[in-house]
Parts: structure tokens; C-alpha cells; sequence
């Protein structure tokens, strides 16, 4: 099913004092992007090098309409910097549900703003493509990610063979018996009234 909303124009930002804010990638953010990705693939041990033609595609066809996936980049107010990316993939609108992926620049954690990021991406979600379920998953040796999840009330699958997510570069980089599953039902997430989308 193709994407039914313009993605060049999303905007998703909390409405008071806000520190971050997530809207679609540009491709002035290539140089960035890419030195991001290949530090964060480093720490992961990770030898997947990303090349600038291929983060440049990646930016554009992100922004193609009838693309079945978001990706959101997570800016700064202060500076209109990117420092992280969250994205929304496997999407199945009939069932109402995803999955998530995301990360943060390594200088810009344990801030919130990956915390904050997480929020603006569950409410668009919930309240604009209007599912139900969303499921992410991790290495269960990712501490940050683990309690990033945790502090926005999702919990972990009883089975993982329920649910077979799609990040298959996790799959190559970790122990497939750390590899969990962990889900957020709508009905446990607490809306924000401060955030917007434009």
C-alpha cells in the first residue's frame, strides 16, 4: 500500500520549550548523516561503510511518496542539527501495525533528546496513521535503547517468534539469542497535548 501522506512536509515537534524535533531527511544532511552512521556501525563492530551516494539515496527515496517506510531526522531548535534519525518500517495498515528503529549521535545521549525523539515518533503514530501496536526490537546488551524503550511503557514479547522483525543488519551483528522483541499498545501510551505536527 502506498504511503498516504506528503512526507515533504511532515513536521513533528513538542509545542512548549521544545529542544528537539523530527521531520523528514534533506539531503544537506548527507555529510552529517553519513559520518553518524559509520561511527555508530564502528561501535557496533559493525563493517558497513556508508558511501555519500549512498546516503544521498537514501535521502531521496525516503522522501518518495509512495515509500512504505518514514524516516524522521532528529533536529536541534537551537541549531537545525541533525544528530539522529528515527524511523518507522514494516508497516502493515491493514493490522494498524510497525516497527521502529532509531538512534542518537553518540555526543547527544543521555540528554533526552532521544527520549523526547521517541515520544513525537509514538504519537505520530498512534494519532496520525492511527495504529494500534508498534513493536521494536533490539540487542538486549543495548542498555540506552533498552530503557529508552522501557520509559516509554513498552514491554517485551512473551514469544519473539510472534512477531519476526525486518532489522536484518541487527540479525548479522548480534547474538540472535539476544535479539528481543518488545511492544507498545496504544492503549498504554500517555499523549502529550504539547505536541504538534505541521
Amino acid at each position: 500500500m502506498a504511503n498516504k501522506f506528503n512526507k515533504k512536509r511532515i513536521k513533528i515537534h513538542i509545542g512548549l520549550l521544545p529542544n528537539i524535533y523530527l521531520a523528514n531527511l534533506k539531503l544537506a544532511d548527507a555529510k552529517n548523516l553519513r559520518n553518524d552512521l559509520n561511527q555508530i556501525n564502528k561501535e557496533l563492530n559493525c563493517n558497513i561503510y556508508y558511501t555519500s551516494y549512498a546516503v544521498k539515496s537514501f535521502i531521496k527515496n525516503s522522501l518518495n511518496f509512495y515509500s512504505n517506510e518514514f524516516h524522521f531526522g532528529v533536529y536541534k531548535f537551537s541549531s537545525k542539527q541533525i544528530i539522529g534519525m528515527f524511523s518507522i518500517v514494516s508497516i502493515d495498515y491493514r493490522k494498524k501495525i510497525c516497527e521502529i528503529g532509531y538512534w542518537i549521535a553518540k555526543k547527544y545521549r543521555k540528554k533526552g533528546y532521544g527520549k523526547d525523539a521517541l515520544a513525537l515518533l509514538i504519537y505520530f503514530i498512534f494519532k496520525v496513521l492511527k495504529f494500534n501496536k508498534i513493536y521494536a526490537v533490539l540487542d538486549s546488551d543495548n542498555i540506552y535503547s533498552l530503557n529508552l524503550l522501557l520509559r516509554n511503557n513498552f514491554k517485551k514479547t512473551i514469544n519473539n517468534n510472534k512477531y519476526i522483525p525486518q532489522n536484518k543488519i541487527l540479525y548479522k551483528i548480534a547474538n540472535p539469542n539476544k535479539i528481543k522483541a518488545y511492544v507498545l499498545l496504544k492503549k498504554d501510551f500517555l499523549f502529550n497535548d504539547k505536541i504538534k505536527i505541521e
